[in-house]
């Protein structure tokens, strides 16, 4: 059976630049709500988390959900379903959430997930990260909150190099 591990947490907290490093020695999937953004802004569509969750959420987990089915037998993931019900409740948005939670059981990600607290210090807005650093803090808050309801366990990961990140997740796995 594949083993999904799951790197989560807030925005801007070094969950890419963790999972790049990891892309060197193990297979991994990017960060989904990226692309999807980076597509949905140049076809010029409302399917963007700051105008129509929904939409976009809805996108997120027909894309997350082909293609984290055809996996290797490791795989890291940068995110996971868990986060797009974050954002929905967070945005209070009016969703069908027994099929979502269904769809995330469905996925068989592991149940240790690696969360990297909020670190305001390193965390930086672009084009696809619009939050300021109190929505951001938010956001990681209910990501942390959304796992645990739904009985995953956290592993936090220390603030630290990435080098160190990384060494700490090998060696919990």
């Amino acid at each position: 059976m594949t083993q999904k591990i799951i790197i989560s947490g807030g925005p801007g907290s070094g969950k890419t630049s963790l999972i790049n490093a990891l892309s060197d020695f193990y297979p991994v999937q990017e960060e989904m709500a990226r692309r999807v953004i980076k597509e949905q802004l140049s076809l010029d569509t409302d399917a963007l988390p700051w105008k129509n969750v929904k939409s976009f959420s809805e996108i997120l987990i027909d894309r997350l959900s082909q293609e984290t089915l055809q996996t290797p037998e490791r795989l890291f993931c940068d995110r996971s379903m868990v986060d797009v019900k974050a954002y929905l409740l967070l945005a209070n948005c009016d969703f069908n959430y027994d099929y979502l939670d269904h769809k995330i059981h469905s996925m068989n990600y592991h149940k240790d997930v690696f969360y990297m607290p909020f670190w305001p210090e390193i965390y930086e807005q672009d084009l696809e990260r619009k939050e300021d650093l109190s929505t951001a803090a938010l956001v990681s808050k209910e990501i942390k909150e959304c796992y645990l309801s739904l009985g995953f366990s956290i592993i936090e990961i220390p603030k630290v190099s990435i080098e160190k990140r990384m060494e700490f997740i090998l060696g919990q796995i």
